[in-house]
């Protein structure tokens, strides 16, 4: 706890330097929560490398042990057999888990997509010459990475098998996982998308982590999305989830146009 402490008020002035005005609730909320995940990969990433003890810090995980990120960056062909191994065999539940719903792929073709996406990550991207694993800065990152990866690597596998289905479009940038699309950036890009109490209901949600129970007895909130505060909790309950269905076809539309979907 003292480390936290002492992480979060080292630079917090500088990061209210940030804030030319006084923010909105759903945009300080998101921007701290942004800031202190930067703040403690750094840290971490930092006293992982220092000790050469890449658990510390580690928090549950089915994998069975993290991996040096360092040993992971050259590219395939040069790598450590044995890096390499430990690689697969930490991907291999989670990209086989996400392989397991596509009931129409043969072994043969979910084996092919867990390859190829294994090798995807040492893939530069067009825009800036940089790989996954090149942007990764603790082990523990790599599966939700992964796990995109695989998704959308089976539906293109799938619609070369089924060329007539209407499956979304994947080109070959989305295959690749973006990280540092913080929900800071989205709000900052899609900031016209939803209004001030929309923005406020998905932040809640989404980033502070409330729970339903605990939004439906925001009277300031339901006041501001106009939902009656007279109205049952199963009502104030079902008006939500509305506004919410409502706020995130709105912002999927957004970040569509913007080019963070396919």
């Amino acid at each position: 706890m003292d480390t936290v402490v002492e992480l979060l008020t080292a630079g917090f002035e500088r990061f209210l330097d940030k804030f030319d005005d006084l923010p909105s609730e759903s945009e300080f909320l998101a921007a701290v929560t942004t800031w202190a995940r930067e703040l403690a990969l750094d840290h971490v990433t930092k006293r992982r490398e220092d000790t050469n003890n890449f658990e510390q810090f580690r928090h549950g995980g089915a994998h069975e042990r993290n991996l040096d990120l360092r040993k992971l960056q050259p590219p395939p062909e040069s790598m450590d057999a044995d890096e390499w191994a430990a690689l697969d065999e930490a991907l291999r539940p989670c990209g086989y888990a996400v392989l397991k719903p596509f009931k129409e792929l043969s072994q043969e073709d979910k084996d092919d997509v867990y390859s190829k996406s294994l090798t995807e990550l040492y893939r530069p991207r067009q825009r800036d010459g940089l790989s996954p694993l090149d942007q990764i800065r603790v082990f523990e990152e790599v599966f939700p990475f992964f796990s995109r990866i695989v998704h959308f690597a089976a539906k293109r596998q799938l619609r070369k098998l089924r060329p007539s289905a209407e499956l979304e479009e994947v080109d070959e940038e989305s295959l690749q996982f973006q990280p540092g699309l913080t929900f800071a950036r989205i709000q900052f890009e899609c900031a016209e998308s939803l209004t001030g109490p929309e923005w406020t209901l998905v932040t809640r949600k989404f980033v502070v982590g409330e729970t339903d129970t605990e939004l439906i007895e925001n009277e300031q909130l339901l006041d501001e999305l106009g939902i009656g505060l007279h109205l049952s909790a199963i009502s104030r309950r079902r008006h939500l989830k509305e506004r919410m269905e409502g706020a995130l076809e709105k912002l999927a539309h957004s970040l569509k146009e913007t080019g963070h979907l396919a």
